[in-house]
């Protein structure tokens, strides 16, 4: 309003100011001020609040009795604060930088009020080739040592500063995947080769270190969980090609010292001891409950906990079903194995169920322990397992626990297979060194070529043909077995053109009769044919010769009487030599003399 101070009444009226209201006053709606002559002016006031297009301060406060002062604009406008010349934004105690940041720039605080850009660093001062993360606390960090990125060769390393391929991992690697279709790969790794030698898939440099007897080891372990299906075919290693080209592919190949093969061979079933013993002492018997799937036990449930299992028989290979798997890092398991009394050894067996944290087997060799292991005071060989994790974490229940003695079948390093049996599908051959000793026609089994075995083998197998009822050819010619199952002498009958059961005179007369000159089959001389005495081809046996009653006698004795002296002299031929004895006195006789003639008479 203009100072109206010595005007005159009618020169006033345009500077009058007044609420475009038809003279009603103010109200609660912003109502224009116009001047005496009705021309709008900036300013628009109504009962509860003043609106006014641009305020100019002449002094340097705006101040509220509320402790509240809104700045509105029309819809989607712009409220701009613009200092004068190099004065700063002050807002709330905090000085506000005076131009623009870098793209993607943040605000920052010095602590001292003054806001300033910066780089999205989350505050923390990042060094080359470091990949941030959080945390934690909304701030950035970092840590090269564990996780460095190499942009010069596009490298990332993880547990390591310094990566060497594309992906270089120290430490160990856990992937944990659940289909939810067909046809996935929880790694797939795709190789071309593109024509270049001594291209690996996957390569592992495996290093034993000082292990020891009762220690086993396994480079790939496939632990298989098939407890829920009810068919199908799971292969551990399945390798397939193409057949074109002209490459040779081996599903396997064992180098020099490496045994191809070892097969352990047996059934699960249950044991005859179990019990689960608590870090307190307590003990349970869970014999029942490992060996039915009705009632479960939950194992491991503090740090020290063991259970123990125990047979009667010697087994080396445990079976867990888990109705709940350990979670975390698992039960971080210790083996041991009875050794008498109540004593223990710790081994390392192969754990199948990766510390109780999924099923599977528990597997050793029971060649490493069979030396040491004996019964404990239980009467049972046990193997105990005790839980070390001392953190928290779920712990498993089983639903099933079985153990299986196990028969070791192997192909070794030097090329000897120790089989139970084998079986020669039809049309098909057995052959040593490329001799077929074996063969498959239709059904119809044929042995031949049986010198191209070792002496021992060869020996084996031509004194248990008459054993094989099916035997119908050898090296072509027909075998004839009328009772394959009897005792009999087998061999070839030229008359009949083919092996058969040969009759005591095709015997003999393969092997021919004994000679003076000739070792063969010789027939046992009866007592008369002894008596008589004159056969040159029968054996005599003692019985015989004790019988002999002939008049040929091999020592004959002739009793005669000396007049010279009384005594009587004898003449005792042998073998055609005459022999003369006097009796000297009643107890002995001297020889006399040969007479040299033949004696006709025999005395007793």
């Amino acid at each position: 309003m203009a100072d109206l101070t010595g005007k005159k009444i009618k020169d006033t009226y345009k500077d009058l100011l007044q609420v475009s209201n038809s003279n009603s006053g103010l109200d609660g709606t912003l109502r224009d001020v116009e001047d005496g002559e009705g021309t709008v002016s900036a300013l628009k006031v109504s009962t509860g609040s003043i609106s006014v297009d641009s305020i100019k301060l002449a002094g340097t406060t705006i101040s509220s009795t509320t402790g509240a002062i809104t700045i509105e604009t029309a819809s989607n406008g712009d409220i701009t604060i613009t200092p004068n010349g190099t004065g700063e934004i002050l807002l709330d105690g905090l000085k506000w930088p005076q131009a623009d940041g870098t793209a993607n720039y943040v605000l920052k605080t010095d602590g001292s009020a003054q806001l300033s850009w910066t780089e999205n660093t989350g505050g923390v001062s990042l060094t080359t080739g470091s990949v941030p993360f959080s945390d934690g606390t909304s701030v950035l960090a970092e840590d090269n040592a564990n996780l460095f990125w190499d942009d010069t060769n596009n490298r990332l390393g993880i547990g390591t500063a310094s990566p060497l391929d594309d992906l270089h991992v120290v430490g160990a690697l856990e992937v944990d995947h659940t289909a939810v279709a067909t046809d996935e790969h929880a790694i797939e790794i795709c190789v071309d080769a593109a024509g270049f030698g001594d291209i690996k898939g996957l390569d592992i440099a495996y290093t034993t270190g000082a292990i020891a007897a009762g220690e086993d080891e396994a480079v790939i372990l496939a632990n298989i969980d098939e407890s829920t299906s009810t068919g199908g075919v799971i292969a551990g290693v399945e390798i397939l090609t193409t057949t074109v080209g002209s490459a040779t592919v081996y599903g396997t190949q064992a180098g020099v010292g490496v045994h191809p093969i070892l097969h352990g061979s047996g059934t699960f079933g249950d044991m005859d001891y179990a019990r689960y013993t608590t870090s307190g002492g307590g003990e349970v018997d869970c014999l029942t409950a490992f060996t039915s799937t009705g009632t479960d036990v939950t194992m491991f449930t503090a740090d020290n906990d063991y259970i123990i299992i125990g047979d009667a028989a010697t087994f080396s290979e445990l079976e867990f079903i888990l109705d709940t798997t350990a979670t975390g890092p698992g039960i971080k398991p210790t083996f041991q194995f009875s050794t008498g009394g109540s004593g223990f050894t710790t081994f390392t067996p192969t754990d199948g169920t990766n510390g109780f944290r999924n099923t599977g087997i528990v597997a050793w060799l029971l060649t490493d322990i069979s030396g040491s292991w004996a019964t404990n005071a239980s009467g049972f060989y046990e193997i105990k397992i005790i839980r070390t994790h001392g953190g928290s974490i779920t712990a498993p229940i089983e639903d099933l626990v079985q153990i299986a003695g196990v028969t070791q079948f192997t192909w070794n390093k030097d090329g000897l297979i120790t089989a139970k049996a084998l079986d020669i599908a039809a049309s098909n051959s057995y052959a040593v060194a490329g001799t077929d000793i074996l063969s498959d026609s239709g059904g119809t089994m044929t042995l031949s070529n049986v010198d191209a075995l070792d002496a021992t083998t060869e020996a084996t197998v031509e004194g248990a043909i008459d054993t094989l009822a099916n035997l119908v050819s050898v090296q072509g010619l027909t075998v004839t077995l009328a009772d394959a199952g009897a005792d009999a002498i087998w061999g070839w009958d030229d008359t009949a053109s083919a092996y058969e059961n040969l009759t005591q005179a095709e015997v003999l007369a393969v092997i021919g009769s004994a000679s003076t000159s000739a070792q063969g089959v010789v027939e046992l001389a009866t007592g008369a044919e002894t008596n008589t005495g004159t056969d040159a081809t029968r054996a005599v046996t003692p019985d015989g010769l004790d019988d002999w009653t002939g008049s040929t006698q091999i020592v004959t004795v002739d009793r005669q009487r000396d007049t010279s002296d009384g005594a009587p002299d004898y003449t005792v031929t042998v073998a055609g030599q005459v022999l003369g004895f006097r009796q000297t006195d009643n107890t002995g006789y001297v020889m006399n003399h040969s007479t040299n003639e033949t004696v006709s008479e025999t005395k007793e």
